[in-house]
């Protein structure tokens, strides 16, 4: 499993710790939506980000699927996978 991002020294508070606001079932249907959609992207593009996301395999999946879409090459699961794999940024589950 990939390592999470390290909690910053200033969410420590009277020890408790504060988690940033994250919604995961939102990020993975997001990026489903941008998989199915091939407009979809067009819709977001200029308001969502790479950091808008909380975990960092969800920021490399939009980052590719951004890189995809300025090289106007189809934005599906298979694009995505031949692009991430090669260049070791996702590994295949066994």
């Amino acid at each position: 499993m990939a390592q999470e991002k390290p909690i910053p020294i200033e969410s420590f508070t009277a020890g408790k710790i504060r988690v940033p606001p994250q919604n995961l079932e939102a990020e993975v249907s997001t990026l489903g939506a941008l998989m199915l959609d091939s407009n979809a992207v067009i819709r977001v593009v200029d308001i969502l980000g790479p950091d808008d996301f909380y975990r960092p395999q969800h920021q490399i999946i939009y980052k590719t699927i951004l890189e995809l879409f300025e090289r106007r090459e189809p934005i599906d699961v298979l694009s995505l996978t031949s692009r991430l794999l090669p260049m070791s940024r996702i590994t295949p589950r066994s």
